[in-house]
């Protein structure tokens, strides 16, 4: 399973982005402003938007 951050200030869009990323077996991490506490957690920088 990939972590996905999904780094959008946006409410409406980052709920839309997490929504359709958790459906299809993506874990996902909400921010509003690009910062969150995700320790543990391993990321891979595949797409910056």
């Amino acid at each position: 399973m990939l972590n996905i951050l999904i780094a959008e200030d946006n409410a409406d869009m980052r709920e839309l982005f997490c929504t359709a990323l958790s459906d299809s077996e993506y874990k996902t991490f909400p921010a509003s402003d690009g910062t969150l506490d995700i320790k543990g957690a391993e990321f891979t920088v595949t797409l910056l938007l």
